[in-house]
């Protein structure tokens, strides 16, 4: 199927919502609510009654237990995907087939073989996709972005990832589902990780190969609704190194054990002629902050970014509000235009694969080979090779 037989674009787009989670209370509805021309006409919660509560505050008129059901009954134009991990590709596929655009949260899928099975489901579909990588939206990393691009740094040679949140440092928070193996797959690397995994990507090109190496520091953590303790299953701390094709280097850092204010993202790149710094934080103005530096001005010295955001935000302005809007304002307005651009599930399927790549280097104690390319085959993971670690 081609662009031109997918189905008209109605003046008003009308969304659907899987999942009533803290992230979608925060981030998408508000986010949906803000664009012009867009309706969220209806809510899919397995838990009813967090349902019933989430659509009445957030005014939106219908309420599914099922997926299924939410399909067969609304006229949709797009779905948005807010649930565990692990249900992600049976959600995605079903709204693929069914001609609607595709919102997914990140990481795009359980495994690399879902993530190429819903890469493949939307490259046979007329119809968009766009993960949740919501970093790629805070205007100093776009601009970071412009930077890298004009050659501004000149050649890469080093990039700085550390993704740090303490949303969990208080040992006594309860388990969450994403320190399940079972739901998430993985820990910090697969929840903050695969933020800087997309975003090295994104900045400096395809990676050749990963070394990676986790702990769990809190291993075991209260029940939800009882004092009962449960164990951690996944890494909380993540550190690896990446080998670009290019011949650049990183250095990252993901975990959610550690002192750090949302969103928790610094990264430094740093190329011949000159070094950027981004800083992702709510403690900052407008929770971000870009730095400049080169030989003249070897200290990093603030520069102005502009906000590009497509429409007004209501207070209170968080980092939720402003950097989960731009990226679904930038989504509604590509399907609109018929002109997407990115993060798509072909994006998701590349930083599964790095994913991948640094859990199997985790368990495996060892370096891990990632063909690069950009042929759509969704082969990467199958050509990773054993390296010995020098």
């Amino acid at each position: 199927m081609t662009q031109e037989s997918a189905r008209p674009v109605r003046k008003t787009l009308r969304v659907g919502v899987v999942g009533a989670g803290a992230w979608t209370t925060a981030a998408y509805i508000p986010a949906f609510h803000a664009c012009d021309g867009v309706v969220v006409v209806a809510l899919c919660e397995i838990d009813r009654d967090r349902g019933d509560r989430t659509a009445r505050e957030a005014g939106i008129p219908s309420v599914y237990p099922t997926l299924e059901a939410m399909l067969a009954t609304e006229q949709l134009d797009m779905v948005a995907i807010a649930t565990p991990t692990a249900t992600h590709a049976s959600m995605a596929i079903p709204c693929l087939s069914a001609g609607l655009h595709v919102l997914c949260e990140k990481p795009l899928a359980y495994s690399v073989t879902e993530a190429r099975a819903m890469a493949e489901a939307a490259r046979t579909t007329p119809t968009q996709t766009k993960v949740g990588f919501t970093m790629r939206y805070a205007p100093a990393v776009r601009r970071l972005r412009e930077l890298v691009a004009d050659n501004a740094l000149g050649k890469p040679y080093l990039i700085q990832l550390f993704l740090q949140n303490g949303q969990f440092l208080d040992p006594s928070k309860p388990r969450h589902w994403k320190m399940t193996r079972r739901y998430a797959g993985a820990g910090a690397a697969a929840e903050y990780g695969i933020h800087g995994l997309d975003l090295a990507r994104w900045l400096f090109g395809e990676v050749s190969r990963v070394c990676a190496t986790g702990r769990t520091f809190v291993s075991e953590r209260p029940a939800p609704a009882s004092n009962e303790f449960l164990p951690v299953d996944v890494e909380d701390s993540c550190c690896w190194l990446m080998e670009f094709a290019s011949g650049a280097l990183a250095i990252c850092h993901a975990g959610w054990s550690v002192v750090g204010s949302a969103p928790g993202l610094e990264i430094r790149a740093y190329g011949s002629r000159a070094a950027a710094q981004v800083i992702l934080s709510e403690e900052l103005p407008g929770s971000e902050v870009l730095r400049v530096a080169d030989p003249s001005t070897p200290n990093f010295t603030p520069v102005e970014v502009p906000t590009r955001l497509a429409t007004p935000i209501p207070p209170p302005e968080t980092w939720r509000r402003r950097f989960h809007q731009n990226l679904v304002s930038h989504f509604i307005d590509e399907i609109r235009r018929r002109r997407p651009e990115g993060p798509d599930f072909e994006d998701g399927l590349r930083a599964q694969e790095l994913l991948e790549a640094v859990v199997r280097s985790m368990a495996e104690d060892r370096w891990v080979s990632v063909c690069g390319g950009n042929d759509n085959s969704g082969s990467n993971a199958a050509c990773m090779q054993p390296e010995n670690i020098r």
